[in-house]
């Protein structure tokens, strides 16, 4: 057998989706003296699918300071420069920092 997609329960990001395939006819081959016809075909088939968080690039800036005996750091302008899929809601910000 032979099926190359299915679709997952869900887009979220887990261990174990199910993903389920149609399948037909055509998704399926008999060995060498056997007939297809002998055969009941199921009409789908489903198992786990795994779906893992991609990886996103995040930039920021830090103002320049004079030097006041501490590390903090005021940020601004948080960007995802990349990672982002398609149309998906994904935002960042940033509460401080710290010089190291």
């Amino acid at each position: 057998m032979t099926k190359t997609s299915g679709t997952y329960n869900n887009a979220n990001v887990a261990t174990a989706n199910t993903v389920t395939a149609s399948l037909a006819a055509g998704d399926f081959s008999a060995g060498a003296g056997t007939q297809l016809s002998n055969y009941t075909l199921p009409s789908s088939a489903s198992g786990p699918g795994h779906i893992t968080a991609k990886a996103i690039t995040v930039t920021f800036t830090a103002a320049d300071k004079v030097y006041d005996g501490t590390n903090t750091a005021t940020v601004s302008n948080c960007a995802i420069d990349t990672g982002k899929v398609g149309s998906d809601d994904v935002t960042c910000s940033v509460a401080g920092g710290t010089f190291p």
